[in-house]
């Protein structure tokens, strides 16, 4: 046995001759693998460069074309303005060289300074210099350039670049001077083309050196010129063999690219890869002539490939890695192979030497098994170190990205603002002066915009909380109808200017007042509604709030706080989406397509926050669209009914009309669908038309039979006859004097274009449409123009403070922007302040050292010096004067508290956000110069009003048609009067505010002003839960009722 464990084949007799060969086989494959990859990864990096270069080549042979056209251009431009110049021609005529040169040096000074000419001459008609404006002592010399000879040849302006003998290239304009057809010189005009140079550099990236053949110039006047300008050479004359540097936009000259233009054969198509510094250019030459098309020289560009050639030997380092990590798990495998089978031929060995050999290769096994455990232990623990360095470098990076991202919040919430405090305080004033109803129409829908201009500005700033999770929502009551409602009357102006009719449905069943957010859910209605207006080009876009088809028969049954399921359908016949991309939409900075973005504008972002306020509201947003017939956007949300409400039919303020025949004429279907769903609760007879023509035949139809309409709904905008043609038409028809026409139409100016053009209106509806409104007409034929709610009594209803009662102080307001400079000038016109302002830090610390001031209003985002350090400068001199600190306010548009108390830190007293509202502002003043006692809970800020005079009956005048429901308005007032002092007993001011709000809107259009002011008073009172003067109004309220008399204005 010992012999033949002697004669048995070794390892190394068995494998050696199989794994020596193969080994070397699989490493000159991966050599060769690698080779190839460096070897095209360097073509493919050298013909990129060279691309990338030759589109720097052509970039500046364009732009410095370009730039030539322009300036010769403005050169031109100033010949005809020195060609004017009769005193310049009267001493070039005299051929007085001193008073010409008088008369034309600070021309060129100016020209100088404003242009970057450095040449300009007068030639006699014979080519001969006669006074050179730049170096006047020579003269008389013959001109004999390229440029002259042209101008001299063709009798026309002449221009192009020209070779100097100092070796710099000038921009020559020439052109012959003429009077009444006759030559008496030549003007001429030039610039150094290195003025424009740096454009170029700035404009294209790049760096380039101007290159000039020595054959085209004179080495001592070359140096002579250097001299005289005062100038540096780039490169001695003999750098270069033929060739001397005049120009570039690199200093010093790189080494590196003096030895490439060294060397001999460069030409345009050659290039080369040039070291500076730790920056690498790619070289190349473009030829460089001159006007007369004669080169003279190159122009060697430089550009900067760093980035490009990093990333290339990047990319071909990692796919080296790569070949090379695949190269070696290859022989791995191979070696593996080659184990199994030396333990093979192990196992027939250990067999043959019998124990000793069996035990041995056992021993070798579990060291071997140990010793791989070892290694892949090691690789673990090394890979989890590398995942939690990966996972700490991604936490900062994140908390990185987070405070950058509240610092450009921060930013834009100022930039948003400031201007938008202009706006709505613009607004606040002009609805305190005298306006009719159509203007205070106009004003509310311009507050209520600038309302939600600024909650969407806000709601920028809570991007981040939606996306971290933390945005907070209002749970409140709020009136669902009024919101809907106010959302469409500021929306239809925008749909009007696009010639869309904007129509709205409220369900019949639907609740009174629901608990929720009224900001987040004006926010998705808007976003939508506005998306439907800004798509949609013709048709219409329509609005309809019901309830979902499970709440419907139980809805009228649920108590307060029950939950019920409403539906918020917006329609348009806009552009329509593809399906494909109708999720699409919904994510941030996103549209359809780019071309939407460009026709339409916007951000992409309005959708993407409706989706998320929805979702977390417990909702959702659907969206069903066919390109080219419209979009249907459903939003489902499911809401509790609001307190003491329940989810009925709206209450019956208004008896329902008389029945009678209608016809209702638009040419919009779901307009007539509204209309007709009305009309049929009433039970009224009513019959449709399309159209002015069929309307027209309809009619007809009807007096013939016996049986006539009685009441004509028209809409304005109609294709063909519109509807006040259509009323011409009906007017000038005797047969149809008893017929009511009421004119449906987003323009408040309708009634005035109907009384210019004489025809005869009962009454007129703002579109889009609304029940009470139209109930109210057809009852007494009102013509509501403003909206529910708004009438020419609510333009005295207002209790804002005007600040009369402010001290005679003196107060300094520290404002850049001129616009709030202006409003905020506009809110002190009426108090007995007197005010100085400052544009900015620096003027306003001079005006407080100069004054003394009760007040200081500090704008904190200013040029020259801001207001934190105008703040903390006049803190530090106040502490080191021992003077009083003066109060400041600071003025800012920065919402963030950390904002805020960043202006407390600087040394201000207190901080008004902008956009200033009116009520604010005066409640500061009051608070900080403390003459009368500023707004409490108590003694709310309200307009002095004089006791109403001590006689038996005060008088009201209503509308003729509206007398029997005025007196019935205010049968109904002593009942309320009731219910409010029940309601304050148990000081449940919500309500309390809410009714004051209908007696506000609702009193002046009865003709009963005083209810209007009461009822504002009573409303303002509430949200400071003023007790004592609510219960002063209501006493003041029960007086009024006991001795008013309606009597009509006829």
């Amino acid at each position: 046995m010992g012999e033949q464990h002697l004669g048995a084949p070794t390892e190394t007799e068995g494998l050696r001759p199989i794994r020596g060969p193969l080994l070397l086989l699989f490493c000159m494959t991966l050599t060769l693998f690698v080779g190839l990859n460096i070897l095209i990864t360097s073509w493919m990096q050298r013909h990129e460069a060279d691309q990338a270069t030759d589109a720097a080549r052509r970039g500046y042979e364009t732009l410095l074309e370009q730039t030539l056209n322009q300036e010769t251009n403005n050169l031109s431009g100033q010949l005809d303005f020195i060609e004017r110049d009769e005193t310049l021609t009267a001493a070039y005529l005299a051929e007085d060289r001193d008073r010409l040169l008088k008369r034309v040096k600070p021309l060129y000074e100016r020209l100088n300074r404003r242009f970057d000419v450095t040449h300009f001459y007068f030639h006699t008609p014979d080519k001969t210099c006669f006074l050179r404006v730049h170096n006047p002592p020579r003269h008389s010399d013959r001109i004999d350039r390229w440029t002259m000879n042209t101008a001299a040849t063709t009798q026309r302006e002449s221009s192009g670049i020209e070779l100097g003998p100092l070796g710099t290239f000038t921009l020559r304009v020439v052109r012959p001077w003429t009077i009444d057809g006759k030559l008496i010189g030549f003007l001429e005009l030039g610039k150094e083309v290195e003025s424009f140079t740096a454009r170029i550099k700035d404009v294209l990236g790049l760096d380039f050196f101007v290159l000039i053949d020595t054959s085209r110039l004179d080495r001592e006047q070359w140096a002579e010129g250097l001299q005289m300008l005062d100038r540096t050479p780039l490169a001695p004359w003999g750098a270069l063999d033929d060739k001397v540097i005049v120009d570039g936009t690199l200093r010093p000259i790189p080494h590196a690219l003096l030895d490439w233009l060294k060397k001999p054969g460069l030409g345009a198509d050659k290039s080369r890869h040039v070291r500076v510094g730790n920056r690498i250019y790619n070289c190349a030459l473009v030829p460089l002539f001159d006007v007369a098309r004669t080169r003279v020289g190159e122009v060697a560009i430089l550009l900067d490939q760093t980035d490009m050639i990093r990333d290339h030997a990047r990319s071909s380092g990692l796919f080296i890695i790569i070949q090379i990590v695949t190269g070696a798990v290859v022989i791995g495998v191979f070696w593996r192979v080659l184990k199994r089978l030396k333990h093979k031929l192990d196992a027939s060995h250990a067999a043959l030497a019998q124990a000793r050999g069996k035990l041995e290769t056992r021993v070798a096994e579990r060291t071997r098994e140990l010793a791989t455990t070892n290694a892949e232990l090691r690789e673990e623990i090394g890979h989890r170190k590398q995942v939690e360095e990966a996972l700490i470098e991604a936490k900062h990076r994140a908390e990185a990205a987070t405070e950058a991202k509240s610092r450009f919040l921060s930013s834009m919430s100022h930039e948003l603002r400031t201007p938008m405090n202009a706006i709505i305080g613009v607004g606040e004033v002009l609805a305190d002066t005298e306006l009719g109803r159509d203007q205070v129409h106009f004003i509310r829908i311009l507050q209520s915009a600038g309302d939600d201009l600024l909650n969407v500005i806000n709601d920028i700033l809570d991007i981040s909380k939606i996306e971290s999770g933390e945005l907070t929502l209002e749970s409140i009551d709020f009136d669902l109808s009024q919101l809907v409602e106010e959302i469409c009357d500021m929306l239809a102006i925008r749909a009007r200017t696009k010639g869309l009719d904007l129509a709205l449905r409220l369900g019949r069943y639907l609740p009174k007042r629901i608990v929720g957010d009224p900001h987040r859910l004006r926010q998705i209605l808007i976003n939508l509604i506005g998306n439907a207006v800004k798509f949609t080009e013709q048709g219409y876009v329509s609005v309809e709030v019901s309830l979902e088809e499970t709440s419907v028969p139980s809805a009228a049954e649920k108590p307060p706080g029950s939950q019920v399921a409403l539906v918020f359908s917006i329609r348009d016949t806009g552009i329509g989406i593809p399906e494909d991309k109708q999720e699409q939409i919904f994510e941030s900075f996103t549209q359809v397509d780019s071309s939407t973005t460009r026709q339409y504008g916007g951000t992409g972002l309005g959708l993407g926050i409706s989706r998320r306020l929805a979702t977390l509201m417990g909702g959702t947003i659907e969206v069903h669209s066919t390109p080219g017939l419209g979009s249907l956007f459903a939003v489902h949300l499911t809401v509790q009914t609001g307190k003491d409400e329940t989810v009925s039919a709206p209450p019956a303020e208004i008896p329902d009309p008389p029945e009678k025949r209608i016809l209702i004429v638009d040419d919009i279907e779901v307009n007539r669908l509204i209309l007709g769903e009305m009309l049929l609760e009433w039970g009224m007879d009513f019959a449709e038309a399309e159209s002015a023509e069929q309307a027209l035949t309809l009619l007809n139809a009807a007096r013939n039979a016996g049986r006539p309409f009685d009441i004509l709904l028209l809409d304005y905008w109609m294709p063909g006859m519109d509807g006040l043609d259509l009323a011409n038409v009906i007017t000038q028809d005797l047969d149809f004097a008893d017929l009511d026409i009421v004119m449906l139409a987003s323009d408040t100016l309708i009634m005035d274009k109907a009384r210019t053009q004489r025809i005869r209106l009962a009454g007129h509806l703002v579109k889009p449409v609304k029940k009470r409104d139209l109930k109210r007409l057809l009852v007494g034929f009102t013509q509501i123009a403003t909206g529910p709610g708004t009438s020419s009594g609510e333009q005295g209803a207002t209790t804002e403070d005007d600040g009369r009662s402010l001290p005679a102080a003196r107060i300094l307001v520290v404002e850049d922007s001129p616009h709030n400079r202006t409003l905020i000038q506009a809110f002190l016109a009426r108090t007995p302040l007197r005010v100085d302002y400052a544009e900015n830090g620096a003027e306003a610390i001079e005006k407080w050292n100069a004054n003394a001031y009760t007040l200081v209003l500090m704008d904190m985002q200013m040029p020259v010096m801001d207001g934190y350090e105008a703040t903390t400068a006049i803190r530090e001199q106040e502490r080191t004067e021992g003077r009083a600190p003066t109060p400041i306010v600071a003025l800012t548009a920065f919402a963030l508290t950390a904002d805020v108390d960043t202006c407390l830190a600087a040394g201000c007293d207190a901080h008004l956000a902008k956009p200033i509202r009116k009520r604010d502002f005066f409640r500061m003043l009051h608070t900080h110069l403390g003459a009368a006692s500023p707004p409490t809970a108590e003694h709310p800020p309200q307009e002095e009003t004089p006791p109403m005079e001590e006689q038996s009956e005060i008088f009201a005048y209503a509308e003729p048609e509206l007398l029997p429901f005025a007196q019935e308005f205010l049968d109904t007032q002593r009942e309320a009067l009731e219910h409010l002092r029940a309601l304050l007993m148990d000081e449940r001011f919500e309500e309390i505010r809410r009714l004051g709000h209908t007696m506000k809107g609702e009193g002046g259009g009865y003709g009963l002003e005083e209810v209007s002011v009461i009822g504002a008073a009573i409303q303002e009172a509430c949200e400071l839960k003023a007790a004592q003067t609510i219960a002063t109004l209501l006493d003041r309220l029960d007086t009024y009722l006991d001795q008013v008399r309606i009597l009509s204005k006829s």
